[in-house]
């Protein structure tokens, strides 16, 4: 009797060590995978930074610039957009810097860095209303949509997934706007009356000197310059690029307000 008790005493006392041992065989190959890919993410970020110096070194692309200027009702400038783009002979980007710096809005920078259309790095820099200091200064290193790490230099921070999708509407404006920009425009084909419904009320007239909005009776004046229209004095509409224009048709993408809309002569 007595040694079953000291043989099932013994069966547990093993039973417990194996259970120690596989759980610290676990604990160990888990630090192990993690150690790998520590060291896999920070062999992933000196490549990163590695591109992102190449492409500040290459010295075959070339940078162009559009200006996006917010004018109050007297005509000064108090703010705007300023879009550089970094491609090759072949149009593909590789780099967008956008310089924001709106009426009521806290000063910004963003940096874009793309490899086959794929967000790479970035960095986002906002500044305090007197620009004297950043309260937004972080770098983001991605994998295709993953975020491999975000480096934050002050308490604010903007969201790594919000960044990529501000990232995704640059993309989008320096394709549209390096398809558009060889193109030239035939301003008279903006006269007349446009509606954005096929067929519904008008939304604005365009003739020579002026951009009239339907719904508010408001009239502005507007520039032309290449495929960029600006609308002056506008309380709804400011910037936009011209992507398409023909006698029946016109599409515009509007800067501020992010959008791309359809337009169809109106013949009633």
């Amino acid at each position: 009797m007595l040694n079953r008790k000291f043989s099932n005493f013994n069966s547990r006392t093993n039973h417990s060590r194996d259970v120690v041992h596989h759980l610290r065989k676990a604990f160990y190959i888990s630090l192990i995978f993690g150690f790998l890919i520590s060291c896999g993410n920070d062999k992933t970020l000196v490549e990163i930074e590695k591109y992102v110096k190449e492409i500040e070194n290459r010295k075959d692309l070339s940078e162009s610039i559009t200006e996006f200027n917010t004018e109050d009702l007297d005509g000064e400038i108090v703010g705007g957009i300023s879009i550089y783009e970094l491609t090759d002979k072949d149009g593909e980007i590789y780099r967008i810097i956008a310089e924001v710096g709106q009426p009521n809005q806290s000063p910004a920078n963003y940096e874009f860095y793309f490899k086959k259309d794929s967000l790479t790095f970035a960095r986002i820099v906002e500044f305090n209303e007197t620009g004297t200091d950043t309260i937004v200064n972080s770098k983001y290193y991605y994998n295709g949509t993953k975020l491999l790490k975000q480096i934050d230099q002050k308490k604010e921070e903007m969201d790594a997934e919000t960044v990529r999708q501000v990232s995704d509407f640059y993309l989008v404006y320096g394709k549209e706007s390096n398809e558009s920009r060889n193109s030239d425009i035939d301003s008279t084909l903006l006269y007349g009356i446009w509606d954005s419904t096929k067929g519904g009320d008008a939304d604005f007239r365009i003739t020579e000197n002026e951009f009239y909005l339907v719904d508010f009776f408001e009239r502005s004046e507007y520039k032309i310059n290449g495929n960029l229209i600006k609308i002056i004095g506008s309380d709804f509409y400011e910037n936009g690029l011209i992507l398409k224009v023909t006698k029946d048709s016109l599409k515009i993408k509007w800067v501020e307000l992010d959008v791309v809309v359809d337009y169809w002569k109106f013949n009633k």
